[in-house]
């Protein structure tokens, strides 16, 4: 075959196999306009802020870490350069894309691991757990995770598989969670995937070499400190389950724990196991963390479904048989209602309501000079349309670090900013000396999430 014809084979051979595989392309497209639909309901969250803010700060010449602190790692700035540049709608889109080519890596995986029959279930069951309004995936990291993860645990070469998942792990740390399930796979060839799994994030650390003690700091030493702070929260939340992520999908998510004492595949219970690890290994139980859990819930569920179908099928049996049935079609059906419910709601209220952080952005915008966010809510800044002018500039590393606190505290009393925000909900960890620095201001204007400080006295004149 010539090269011009092979050129020409290529894009034939992707339809064929998109045709081939109809259901997941049909899921996979669903997924996406929902996605994209639900990127433009969803308010920014305080993550995505930050990643956007780092990397914008990225093109502007500085460095994250040392001129723009935040603790994620670094490839995951790289994949936010697109809001950046094209704005908060731009990079949700790409993120609904990633979600939604995560479907045929899914059913790929699920084909090996559970035949073809349970596989078109999972995979319908995995795009409804992602389409899950709760999650967010789309202003999530967690989008663009499960991509490389799944590619991983299917991918045909050892070196490829390994170097996925360091690309994840690059992306977000739990993913090291999943290493020893491609290890496992590739057992006979593990040096192959320990040297592609180092590979990419050798790459970042040469990557950041003039900051690269700034880059230990904060993705390594600090995160130390942080999932030491506060160890009773961390604790409970192990045994914790956000409600609303559950009611939003609840049939599926019962039906994945049905599933469980049918399994009888010892790589999709590592998979759950690896999977709710990386859900609570954070430390909190914030909804977007549940897609992690998707791809296993998805093949436990479809087991359950399906021997549930079965069992439904089957008209005959004594009495109690009978009534099994009639209450297992009772619960399915109200667990239905309720989600259905709660997802309308939910959508409803989405539509209705604007950004809760945007009148203190609005306020915020309306006075010159710099603006600063006392508080954990990053998005503040993108909403003003301001980038921070400070290393420290959300409020999570100044509580976790005292020295570091102290050493903000000093600079913002010999510095005051020209507008400071405080935010209303309730934070993660508290700012003993927040008082104090709100004192300083003249003229407070308080809003449903937080208040807008201005006139400081004195003024910061850095001349």
């Amino acid at each position: 075959m010539t090269g011009g014809a092979a050129t020409v084979a290529w894009p034939q051979r992707a339809l064929d196999a998109i045709g081939a595989r109809r259901a997941e392309a049909w899921c996979a497209a669903a997924l996406f306009a929902w996605l994209l639909a639900l990127g433009a309901l969803l308010p920014i969250d305080a993550d995505e802020g930050v990643y956007t803010i780092i990397a914008q700060g990225i093109l502007d010449g500085r460095w994250p870490y040392r001129d723009l602190f935040d603790h994620k790692q670094p490839l995951l700035y790289v994949l936010y350069l697109p809001s950046a540049i094209a704005g908060i709608e731009a990079q949700r889109a790409i993120a609904a894309a990633c979600a939604a080519a995560s479907v045929p890596a899914f059913g790929a995986l699920a084909r090996r691991w559970l035949g073809a029959r349970h596989a078109r279930v999972a995979i319908v069951v995995y795009a409804l757990l992602l389409a899950n309004p709760q999650i967010g995936v789309v202003r999530n990291a967690e989008a663009f995770l499960l991509l490389p993860v799944l590619l991983a645990l299917a991918a045909p070469g050892a070196l490829l598989s390994g170097a996925l998942l360091g690309a994840a792990v690059a992306t977000k740390s739990v993913a090291v969670l999943f290493l020893p399930l491609v290890l496992w796979r590739w057992r006979r060839d593990a040096a192959r995937a320990t040297l592609g799994f180092a590979a990419p994030l050798a790459v970042c650390a040469l990557a950041l070499a003039p900051v690269a003690r700034d880059a230990w700091a904060a993705a390594i030493a600090f995160n130390r400190a942080y999932a030491a702070a506060d160890g009773p929260a961390r604790f409970a939340s192990t045994f914790a389950f956000d409600p609303m992520a559950l009611w939003f999908s609840l049939p599926l998510w019962l039906a994945a724990a049905a599933g469980l004492p049918l399994c009888r595949s010892p790589r999709v219970f590592l998979l759950a196991a690896l999977s709710l690890a990386a859900v609570k290994a954070p430390g909190y139980d914030f909804s977007h963390y549940y897609a992690l859990l998707a791809p296993a819930a998805a093949m436990l569920a479809a087991i359950a479904l399906l021997r549930g179908a079965s069992f439904l099928r089957d008209r005959d049996g004594p009495l109690p048989v009978r009534a099994a049935r009639a209450t297992l079609v009772s619960i399915a059906a109200v667990c239905a209602a309720a989600a259905a419910i709660v997802n309308v709601a939910g959508i409803v209220y989405l539509a209705v309501n604007e950004d809760p952080y945007a009148d203190i952005a609005r306020a915020a915008r309306a006075h010159p000079g710099e603006v600063y966010v006392l508080g954990e809510k990053g998005q503040v800044y993108v909403l003003a349309g301001r980038m921070p002018e400070r290393r420290f500039f959300t409020s999570i590393p100044l509580a976790v670090r005292e020295d570091w606190g102290q050493a903000a505290q000093r600079d913002l009393r010999a510095c005051p900013p020209d507008v400071l925000v405080t935010i209303g909900d309730k934070p993660l960890f508290d700012i003993p000396w927040q008082r104090e620095i709100v004192a300083m201001y003249g003229t407070h204007v308080a809003f449903e999430h937080g208040a807008v400080h201005t006139a400081p006295s004195p003024a910061c004149d850095l001349q």
